[in-house]
């Protein structure tokens, strides 16, 4: 059976850890930064796209909702501003 696309389902989701939230992300996103966080003592911390690690391109669906909160809508806007810039 061939994966026809994907539907990520963050509806309810009250949060989760950044740092997972750019994984999941970093699935779909092929370069460039994930997510930037700049500490008092740490300085700035980047995550970075690894082409190695995407994907297929299939469609993919991402479902939010109110309540969909903290690093799970990061994954979203991720996701959605970098699909939508592709050709």
């Amino acid at each position: 059976m061939d994966l026809k696309g994907v539907v990520l389902d963050l509806r309810g989701n009250p949060g989760g850890l950044l740092d997972q939230a750019a994984k999941i992300a970093d699935k779909w996103i092929r370069e460039g930064v994930l997510v930037a966080t700049v500490g008092m003592a740490e300085g700035r911390e980047e995550k970075l796209a690894h082409i190695e690690q995407n994907e297929p391109d299939y469609p993919l669906v991402v479902l939010v909702s109110g309540s969909s909160a903290s690093a799970w809508a990061t994954v979203w806007r991720l996701v959605l501003s970098l699909r939508m810039s592709s050709p």
